[in-house]
């Protein structure tokens, strides 16, 4: 019998850009991307361990290559 082995895959980066300026923004978002930007900047000592960023007084961007529920755990276990 023959089986099928499943090829790996290479890890593909997941990128998200958030901007306080998107218009469905409503000022209660722009509130919860201020707490995100304040808790990104709190770990910059992490920054790249789990998730990478970049930001700037307008935008957050966020990288990871790992699955987003990883991502989204560390996120969670260090904030």
């Amino acid at each position: 019998m023959v089986t099928k082995q499943k090829q790996s895959k290479l890890p593909t980066q997941k990128v998200i850009k958030l901007s306080l300026w998107q218009p469905f923004n409503t000022p209660l978002h722009r509130a919860g991307l201020a707490g995100l930007y304040m808790s990104l900047k709190h770990l910059k000592s992490l920054k790249g361990e789990v998730i990478d960023w970049d930001l700037t007084p307008e935008s957050i961007t966020l990288r990871w290559n790992c699955t987003d529920r990883q991502a989204l755990i560390w996120l969670l276990n260090n904030t």
